[in-house]
C-alpha cells in the first residue's frame, strides 16, 4: 500500500497544479522509464485477469499518466494505444476532454491529418475544450494544403459552440484565412461584427474582450485594403492606444498613408520620418523611407492639391 502511495505522489507531482490540462500548457515530464515498465505491466495483468471490477478512480488516473508519458516521449502510437483503453475504461466520462485531447495529438504528431480531422468534424464537434495549439496544427496543415475554406468551416462549427472554444486566437485565424482567399469584404463584415458583439456584454468569452485589438486591427486593415478611407481611419485611431507598441505604430503609420492619399502630404512627412527602422517590420520600415521621400517632393504642390482629410484628422483617439 505503501508502495502505491508513493507511486501516486510521483505521478501527482509529475503532472503539476494543471492536473489533466499540464500536457497542454507545457508543464508535463514524462515518467522514468522503469516507471513506464511498471505501469504497463500493471495494467496489462489488470485487463488481462478477467476481472468485471472497473479501474478505480486512481488507476484511470495512473492510465492517464501513462499514456501522457509516451506521448511526452514521442511514441505517439503507444500514447494512443493508452487514451484508448482510458477511454473504454472511463465508465463515467470524467476523462473524456484528456481522451479526446490525447488522441487530437497523437494524430497529429503522427502525421495523419485526416484522422485529426476526423475527430474536430464539423458535423459532430465534441462538447470538450480542445487544445487549442492542435487546432491550429491542423488549421495550419489544411491552410497550407490549400483548403482554406475547409479549415473556415471547422472554425464556423466552433464558433457555433459558443465560447467553448472561441478562443480570440481562434476568431481571429478565421479572419486572416479568409484574407488570404482574397475575401477581403467578407473579412471585413466578420471582424466588424466580431467588434460589435463585443459592445454586449456575455456575447462573447471575457478572454475575448481582453483580445478585441486583434479584431480592431483586421477591421481597419480590410477597410484600408476596400479603400472605406472613413472606416479604416476610426479603427486605426482607436488602435493608437492599444497596449501592443507595434500595433500603435502600425496605426500611426497607416493613418499616414491615409493622410498622403488624401493629399495631406506635409502631416505624411512627419509621421514617416518619425518612425524609426525598429519600429515596424523591415518590409514596411523600409516602405516609410520611400513614403516619407514622396511625401517630402509632393508637399511642394500643396498649394495646387485639396486637402481631402476629414476634418478630425487631426485629432487624437
Amino acid at each position: 500500500m505503501a508502495a502505491k502511495i508513493l507511486a501516486l505522489a510521483v505521478i501527482l507531482s509529475l503532472l503539476g497544479p494543471m492536473g489533466t490540462r499540464a500536457l497542454a500548457d507545457g508543464q508535463f515530464r514524462a515518467l522514468p522509464l522503469d516507471s513506464l515498465e511498471e505501469e504497463v505491466a500493471f495494467f496489462e495483468k489488470r485487463l488481462e485477469s478477467g476481472s468485471e471490477k472497473p479501474l478505480s478512480s486512481v488507476e484511470r488516473f495512473r492510465m492517464l499518466t501513462l499514456a501522457r508519458s509516451y506521448h511526452a516521449l514521442g511514441l505517439f502510437e503507444i500514447s494512443e494505444t493508452w487514451f484508448l483503453r482510458l477511454g473504454k475504461a472511463d465508465h463515467d466520462g470524467f476523462y473524456e476532454e484528456a481522451v479526446f485531447n490525447g488522441l487530437l495529438l497523437c494524430a497529429l504528431g503522427m502525421g495523419e491529418w485526416e484522422r485529426a480531422e476526423e475527430l474536430i468534424s464539423i458535423d459532430g464537434l465534441p462538447s470538450v475544450e480542445i487544445n487549442e495549439d492542435g487546432i491550429f496544427r491542423l488549421l495550419r496543415q489544411m491552410s497550407d494544403s490549400k483548403r482554406a475554406a475547409q479549415a473556415i468551416e471547422i472554425i464556423d462549427a466552433i464558433i457555433e459552440q459558443g465560447d467553448l472554444n472561441s478562443t480570440a486566437r481562434i476568431l481571429n485565424y478565421k479572419g486572416h484565412l479568409l484574407r488570404t482567399q482574397g475575401r477581403v469584404e467578407e473579412a471585413s463584415f466578420y471582424y466588424e461584427s466580431l467588434l460589435n458583439k463585443l459592445k454586449v456584454p456575455g456575447n462573447l468569452h471575457e478572454s475575448v474582450r481582453d483580445k478585441q485589438d486583434l479584431f480592431r486591427l483586421g477591421a481597419a486593415d480590410t477597410a484600408f485594403l476596400l479603400n472605406d478611407r472613413i472606416r479604416a481611419r476610426q479603427h486605426y485611431r482607436e488602435l493608437l492606444i492599444a497596449t501592443d507598441t507595434q500595433t500603435r505604430n502600425w496605426a500611426r503609420f497607416q493613418l499616414a498613408q491615409l493622410d498622403m492619399l488624401d493629399n495631406g502630404y506635409e502631416a505624411a512627412e512627419t509621421v514617416f520620418t518619425d518612425i524609426g527602422p525598429d519600429s515596424l517590420w523591415e518590409p514596411a520600415s523600409n516602405w516609410a523611407v520611400y513614403l516619407r521621400e514622396h511625401a517630402s517632393t509632393m508637399k511642394k504642390y500643396r498649394s495646387l492639391l485639396p486637402d481631402n482629410r476629414p476634418p478630425d484628422a487631426e485629432e487624437g483617439p
